[in-house]
């Protein structure tokens, strides 16, 4: 008989589909899927380690302090003043 019918690729995943009724490809596809899955719960989870605050970087003010602004994902904003001493020292101050 005639040559199979090459397989044709399949555009979202890049993985090829058998179009004459054979299984060709199939791990390639579970292997396609497994890795797009995989990516999908990477990136979600990246996601969520992003919901800390976001804070500038300790900013010196003057007289041996130094200041820090945080804001956090509900909109709200939050200030913080520290000063050369040893120790954890900061606290929070009005914006």
């Amino acid at each position: 008989m005639g040559s199979p019918v090459s397989p044709c690729v399949l555009p979202a995943l890049g993985a090829p589909l058998a179009i004459d009724g054979f299984n060709r490809g199939s791990t390639a596809v579970s292997n396609r899927i497994a890795l797009v899955l995989v990516v999908a719960v990477m990136s979600m989870a990246s996601s969520v380690a992003l919901a800390a605050p976001s804070c500038s970087v300790w900013l010196f003010q003057s007289e041996n302090y130094y200041w820090q602004q945080c804001v956090y994902d509900d909109g709200s904003r939050k200030c913080f003043r520290a000063t050369d001493d040893s120790g954890s020292n900061s606290q929070e101050i009005s914006c």
